[in-house]
């Protein structure tokens, strides 16, 4: 599967006709043309008041760049779109769409293709006492085909209860209002920090 992830802007105070118009007729024409709708989110932090982001599951490359657009409806009240394709890795293995509620964590990293191994191993030893911690669900690490080596681009996406969940999950010795829970997936989370040039964060709430 490759996945699409449009970060969308709406029209001033019309995001949730937006919303409206994606889940329903977009939803529809992306099933129509073969695809999986996988969920639609309000831009809660790191975002604009008027933007959310879509994603969707398409079968191979050649059908997401072709559909792409489906799950957009042609909604007039949409202004400017961004779209990124991502591969998944060791999650998902299935698209089956996430239906948690809460927030929605759609983190960036980038780091040297050369530490994506490390990377990888460290996100795998993080997830099993991480979840169950702070009741969180990893759905996905995608790469971002778009960035080439030397370089590698992933995002990871992760479902909170809250936002009070999400900060008291963050690293003690980074951020405040972390706290001391999960020590061995804190320490996988800090040398996975090691390998990563960079990391930005936007979380989102469904829609």
């Amino acid at each position: 599967m490759i996945y699409t992830l449009h970060t969308v802007t709406a029209a001033p105070r019309r995001w949730p006709e937006v919303a409206r118009v994606v889940k329903s007729q977009g939803a529809a024409a992306v099933r129509e043309a073969g695809g999986v709708f996988y969920g639609v989110w309000w831009g809660l932090l790191g975002l604009a008041s008027t933007q959310g982001m879509v994603m969707v599951a398409w079968p191979d490359a050649n059908a997401a760049t072709i559909h792409a657009g489906k799950a957009l409806a042609g909604c007039a009240d949409i202004v400017e779109t961004t779209l990124d394709l991502l591969e998944p890795t060791v999650r998902p293995t299935e698209s089956t769409p996430p239906d948690r509620p809460g927030v929605y964590a759609f983190r960036t990293f980038e780091l040297a293709e050369d530490d994506w191994p490390s990377f990888r191993d460290l996100s795998l030893g993080v997830w099993p006492t991480f979840e169950p911690t702070y009741d969180a669900r990893v759905y996905g690490l995608f790469r971002n085909p778009a960035v080439a080596p030397p370089r590698r681009r992933m995002l990871l996406l992760t479902n909170y209860p809250s936002m009070a969940v999400w900060e008291k999950s963050r690293l003690r010795t980074l951020h405040t209002g972390g706290d001391s829970g999960a020590p061995e997936a804190k320490a996988n989370l800090s040398k996975r920090l090691d390998v990563t040039t960079w990391t930005r964060v936007v979380i989102g709430v469904p829609a």
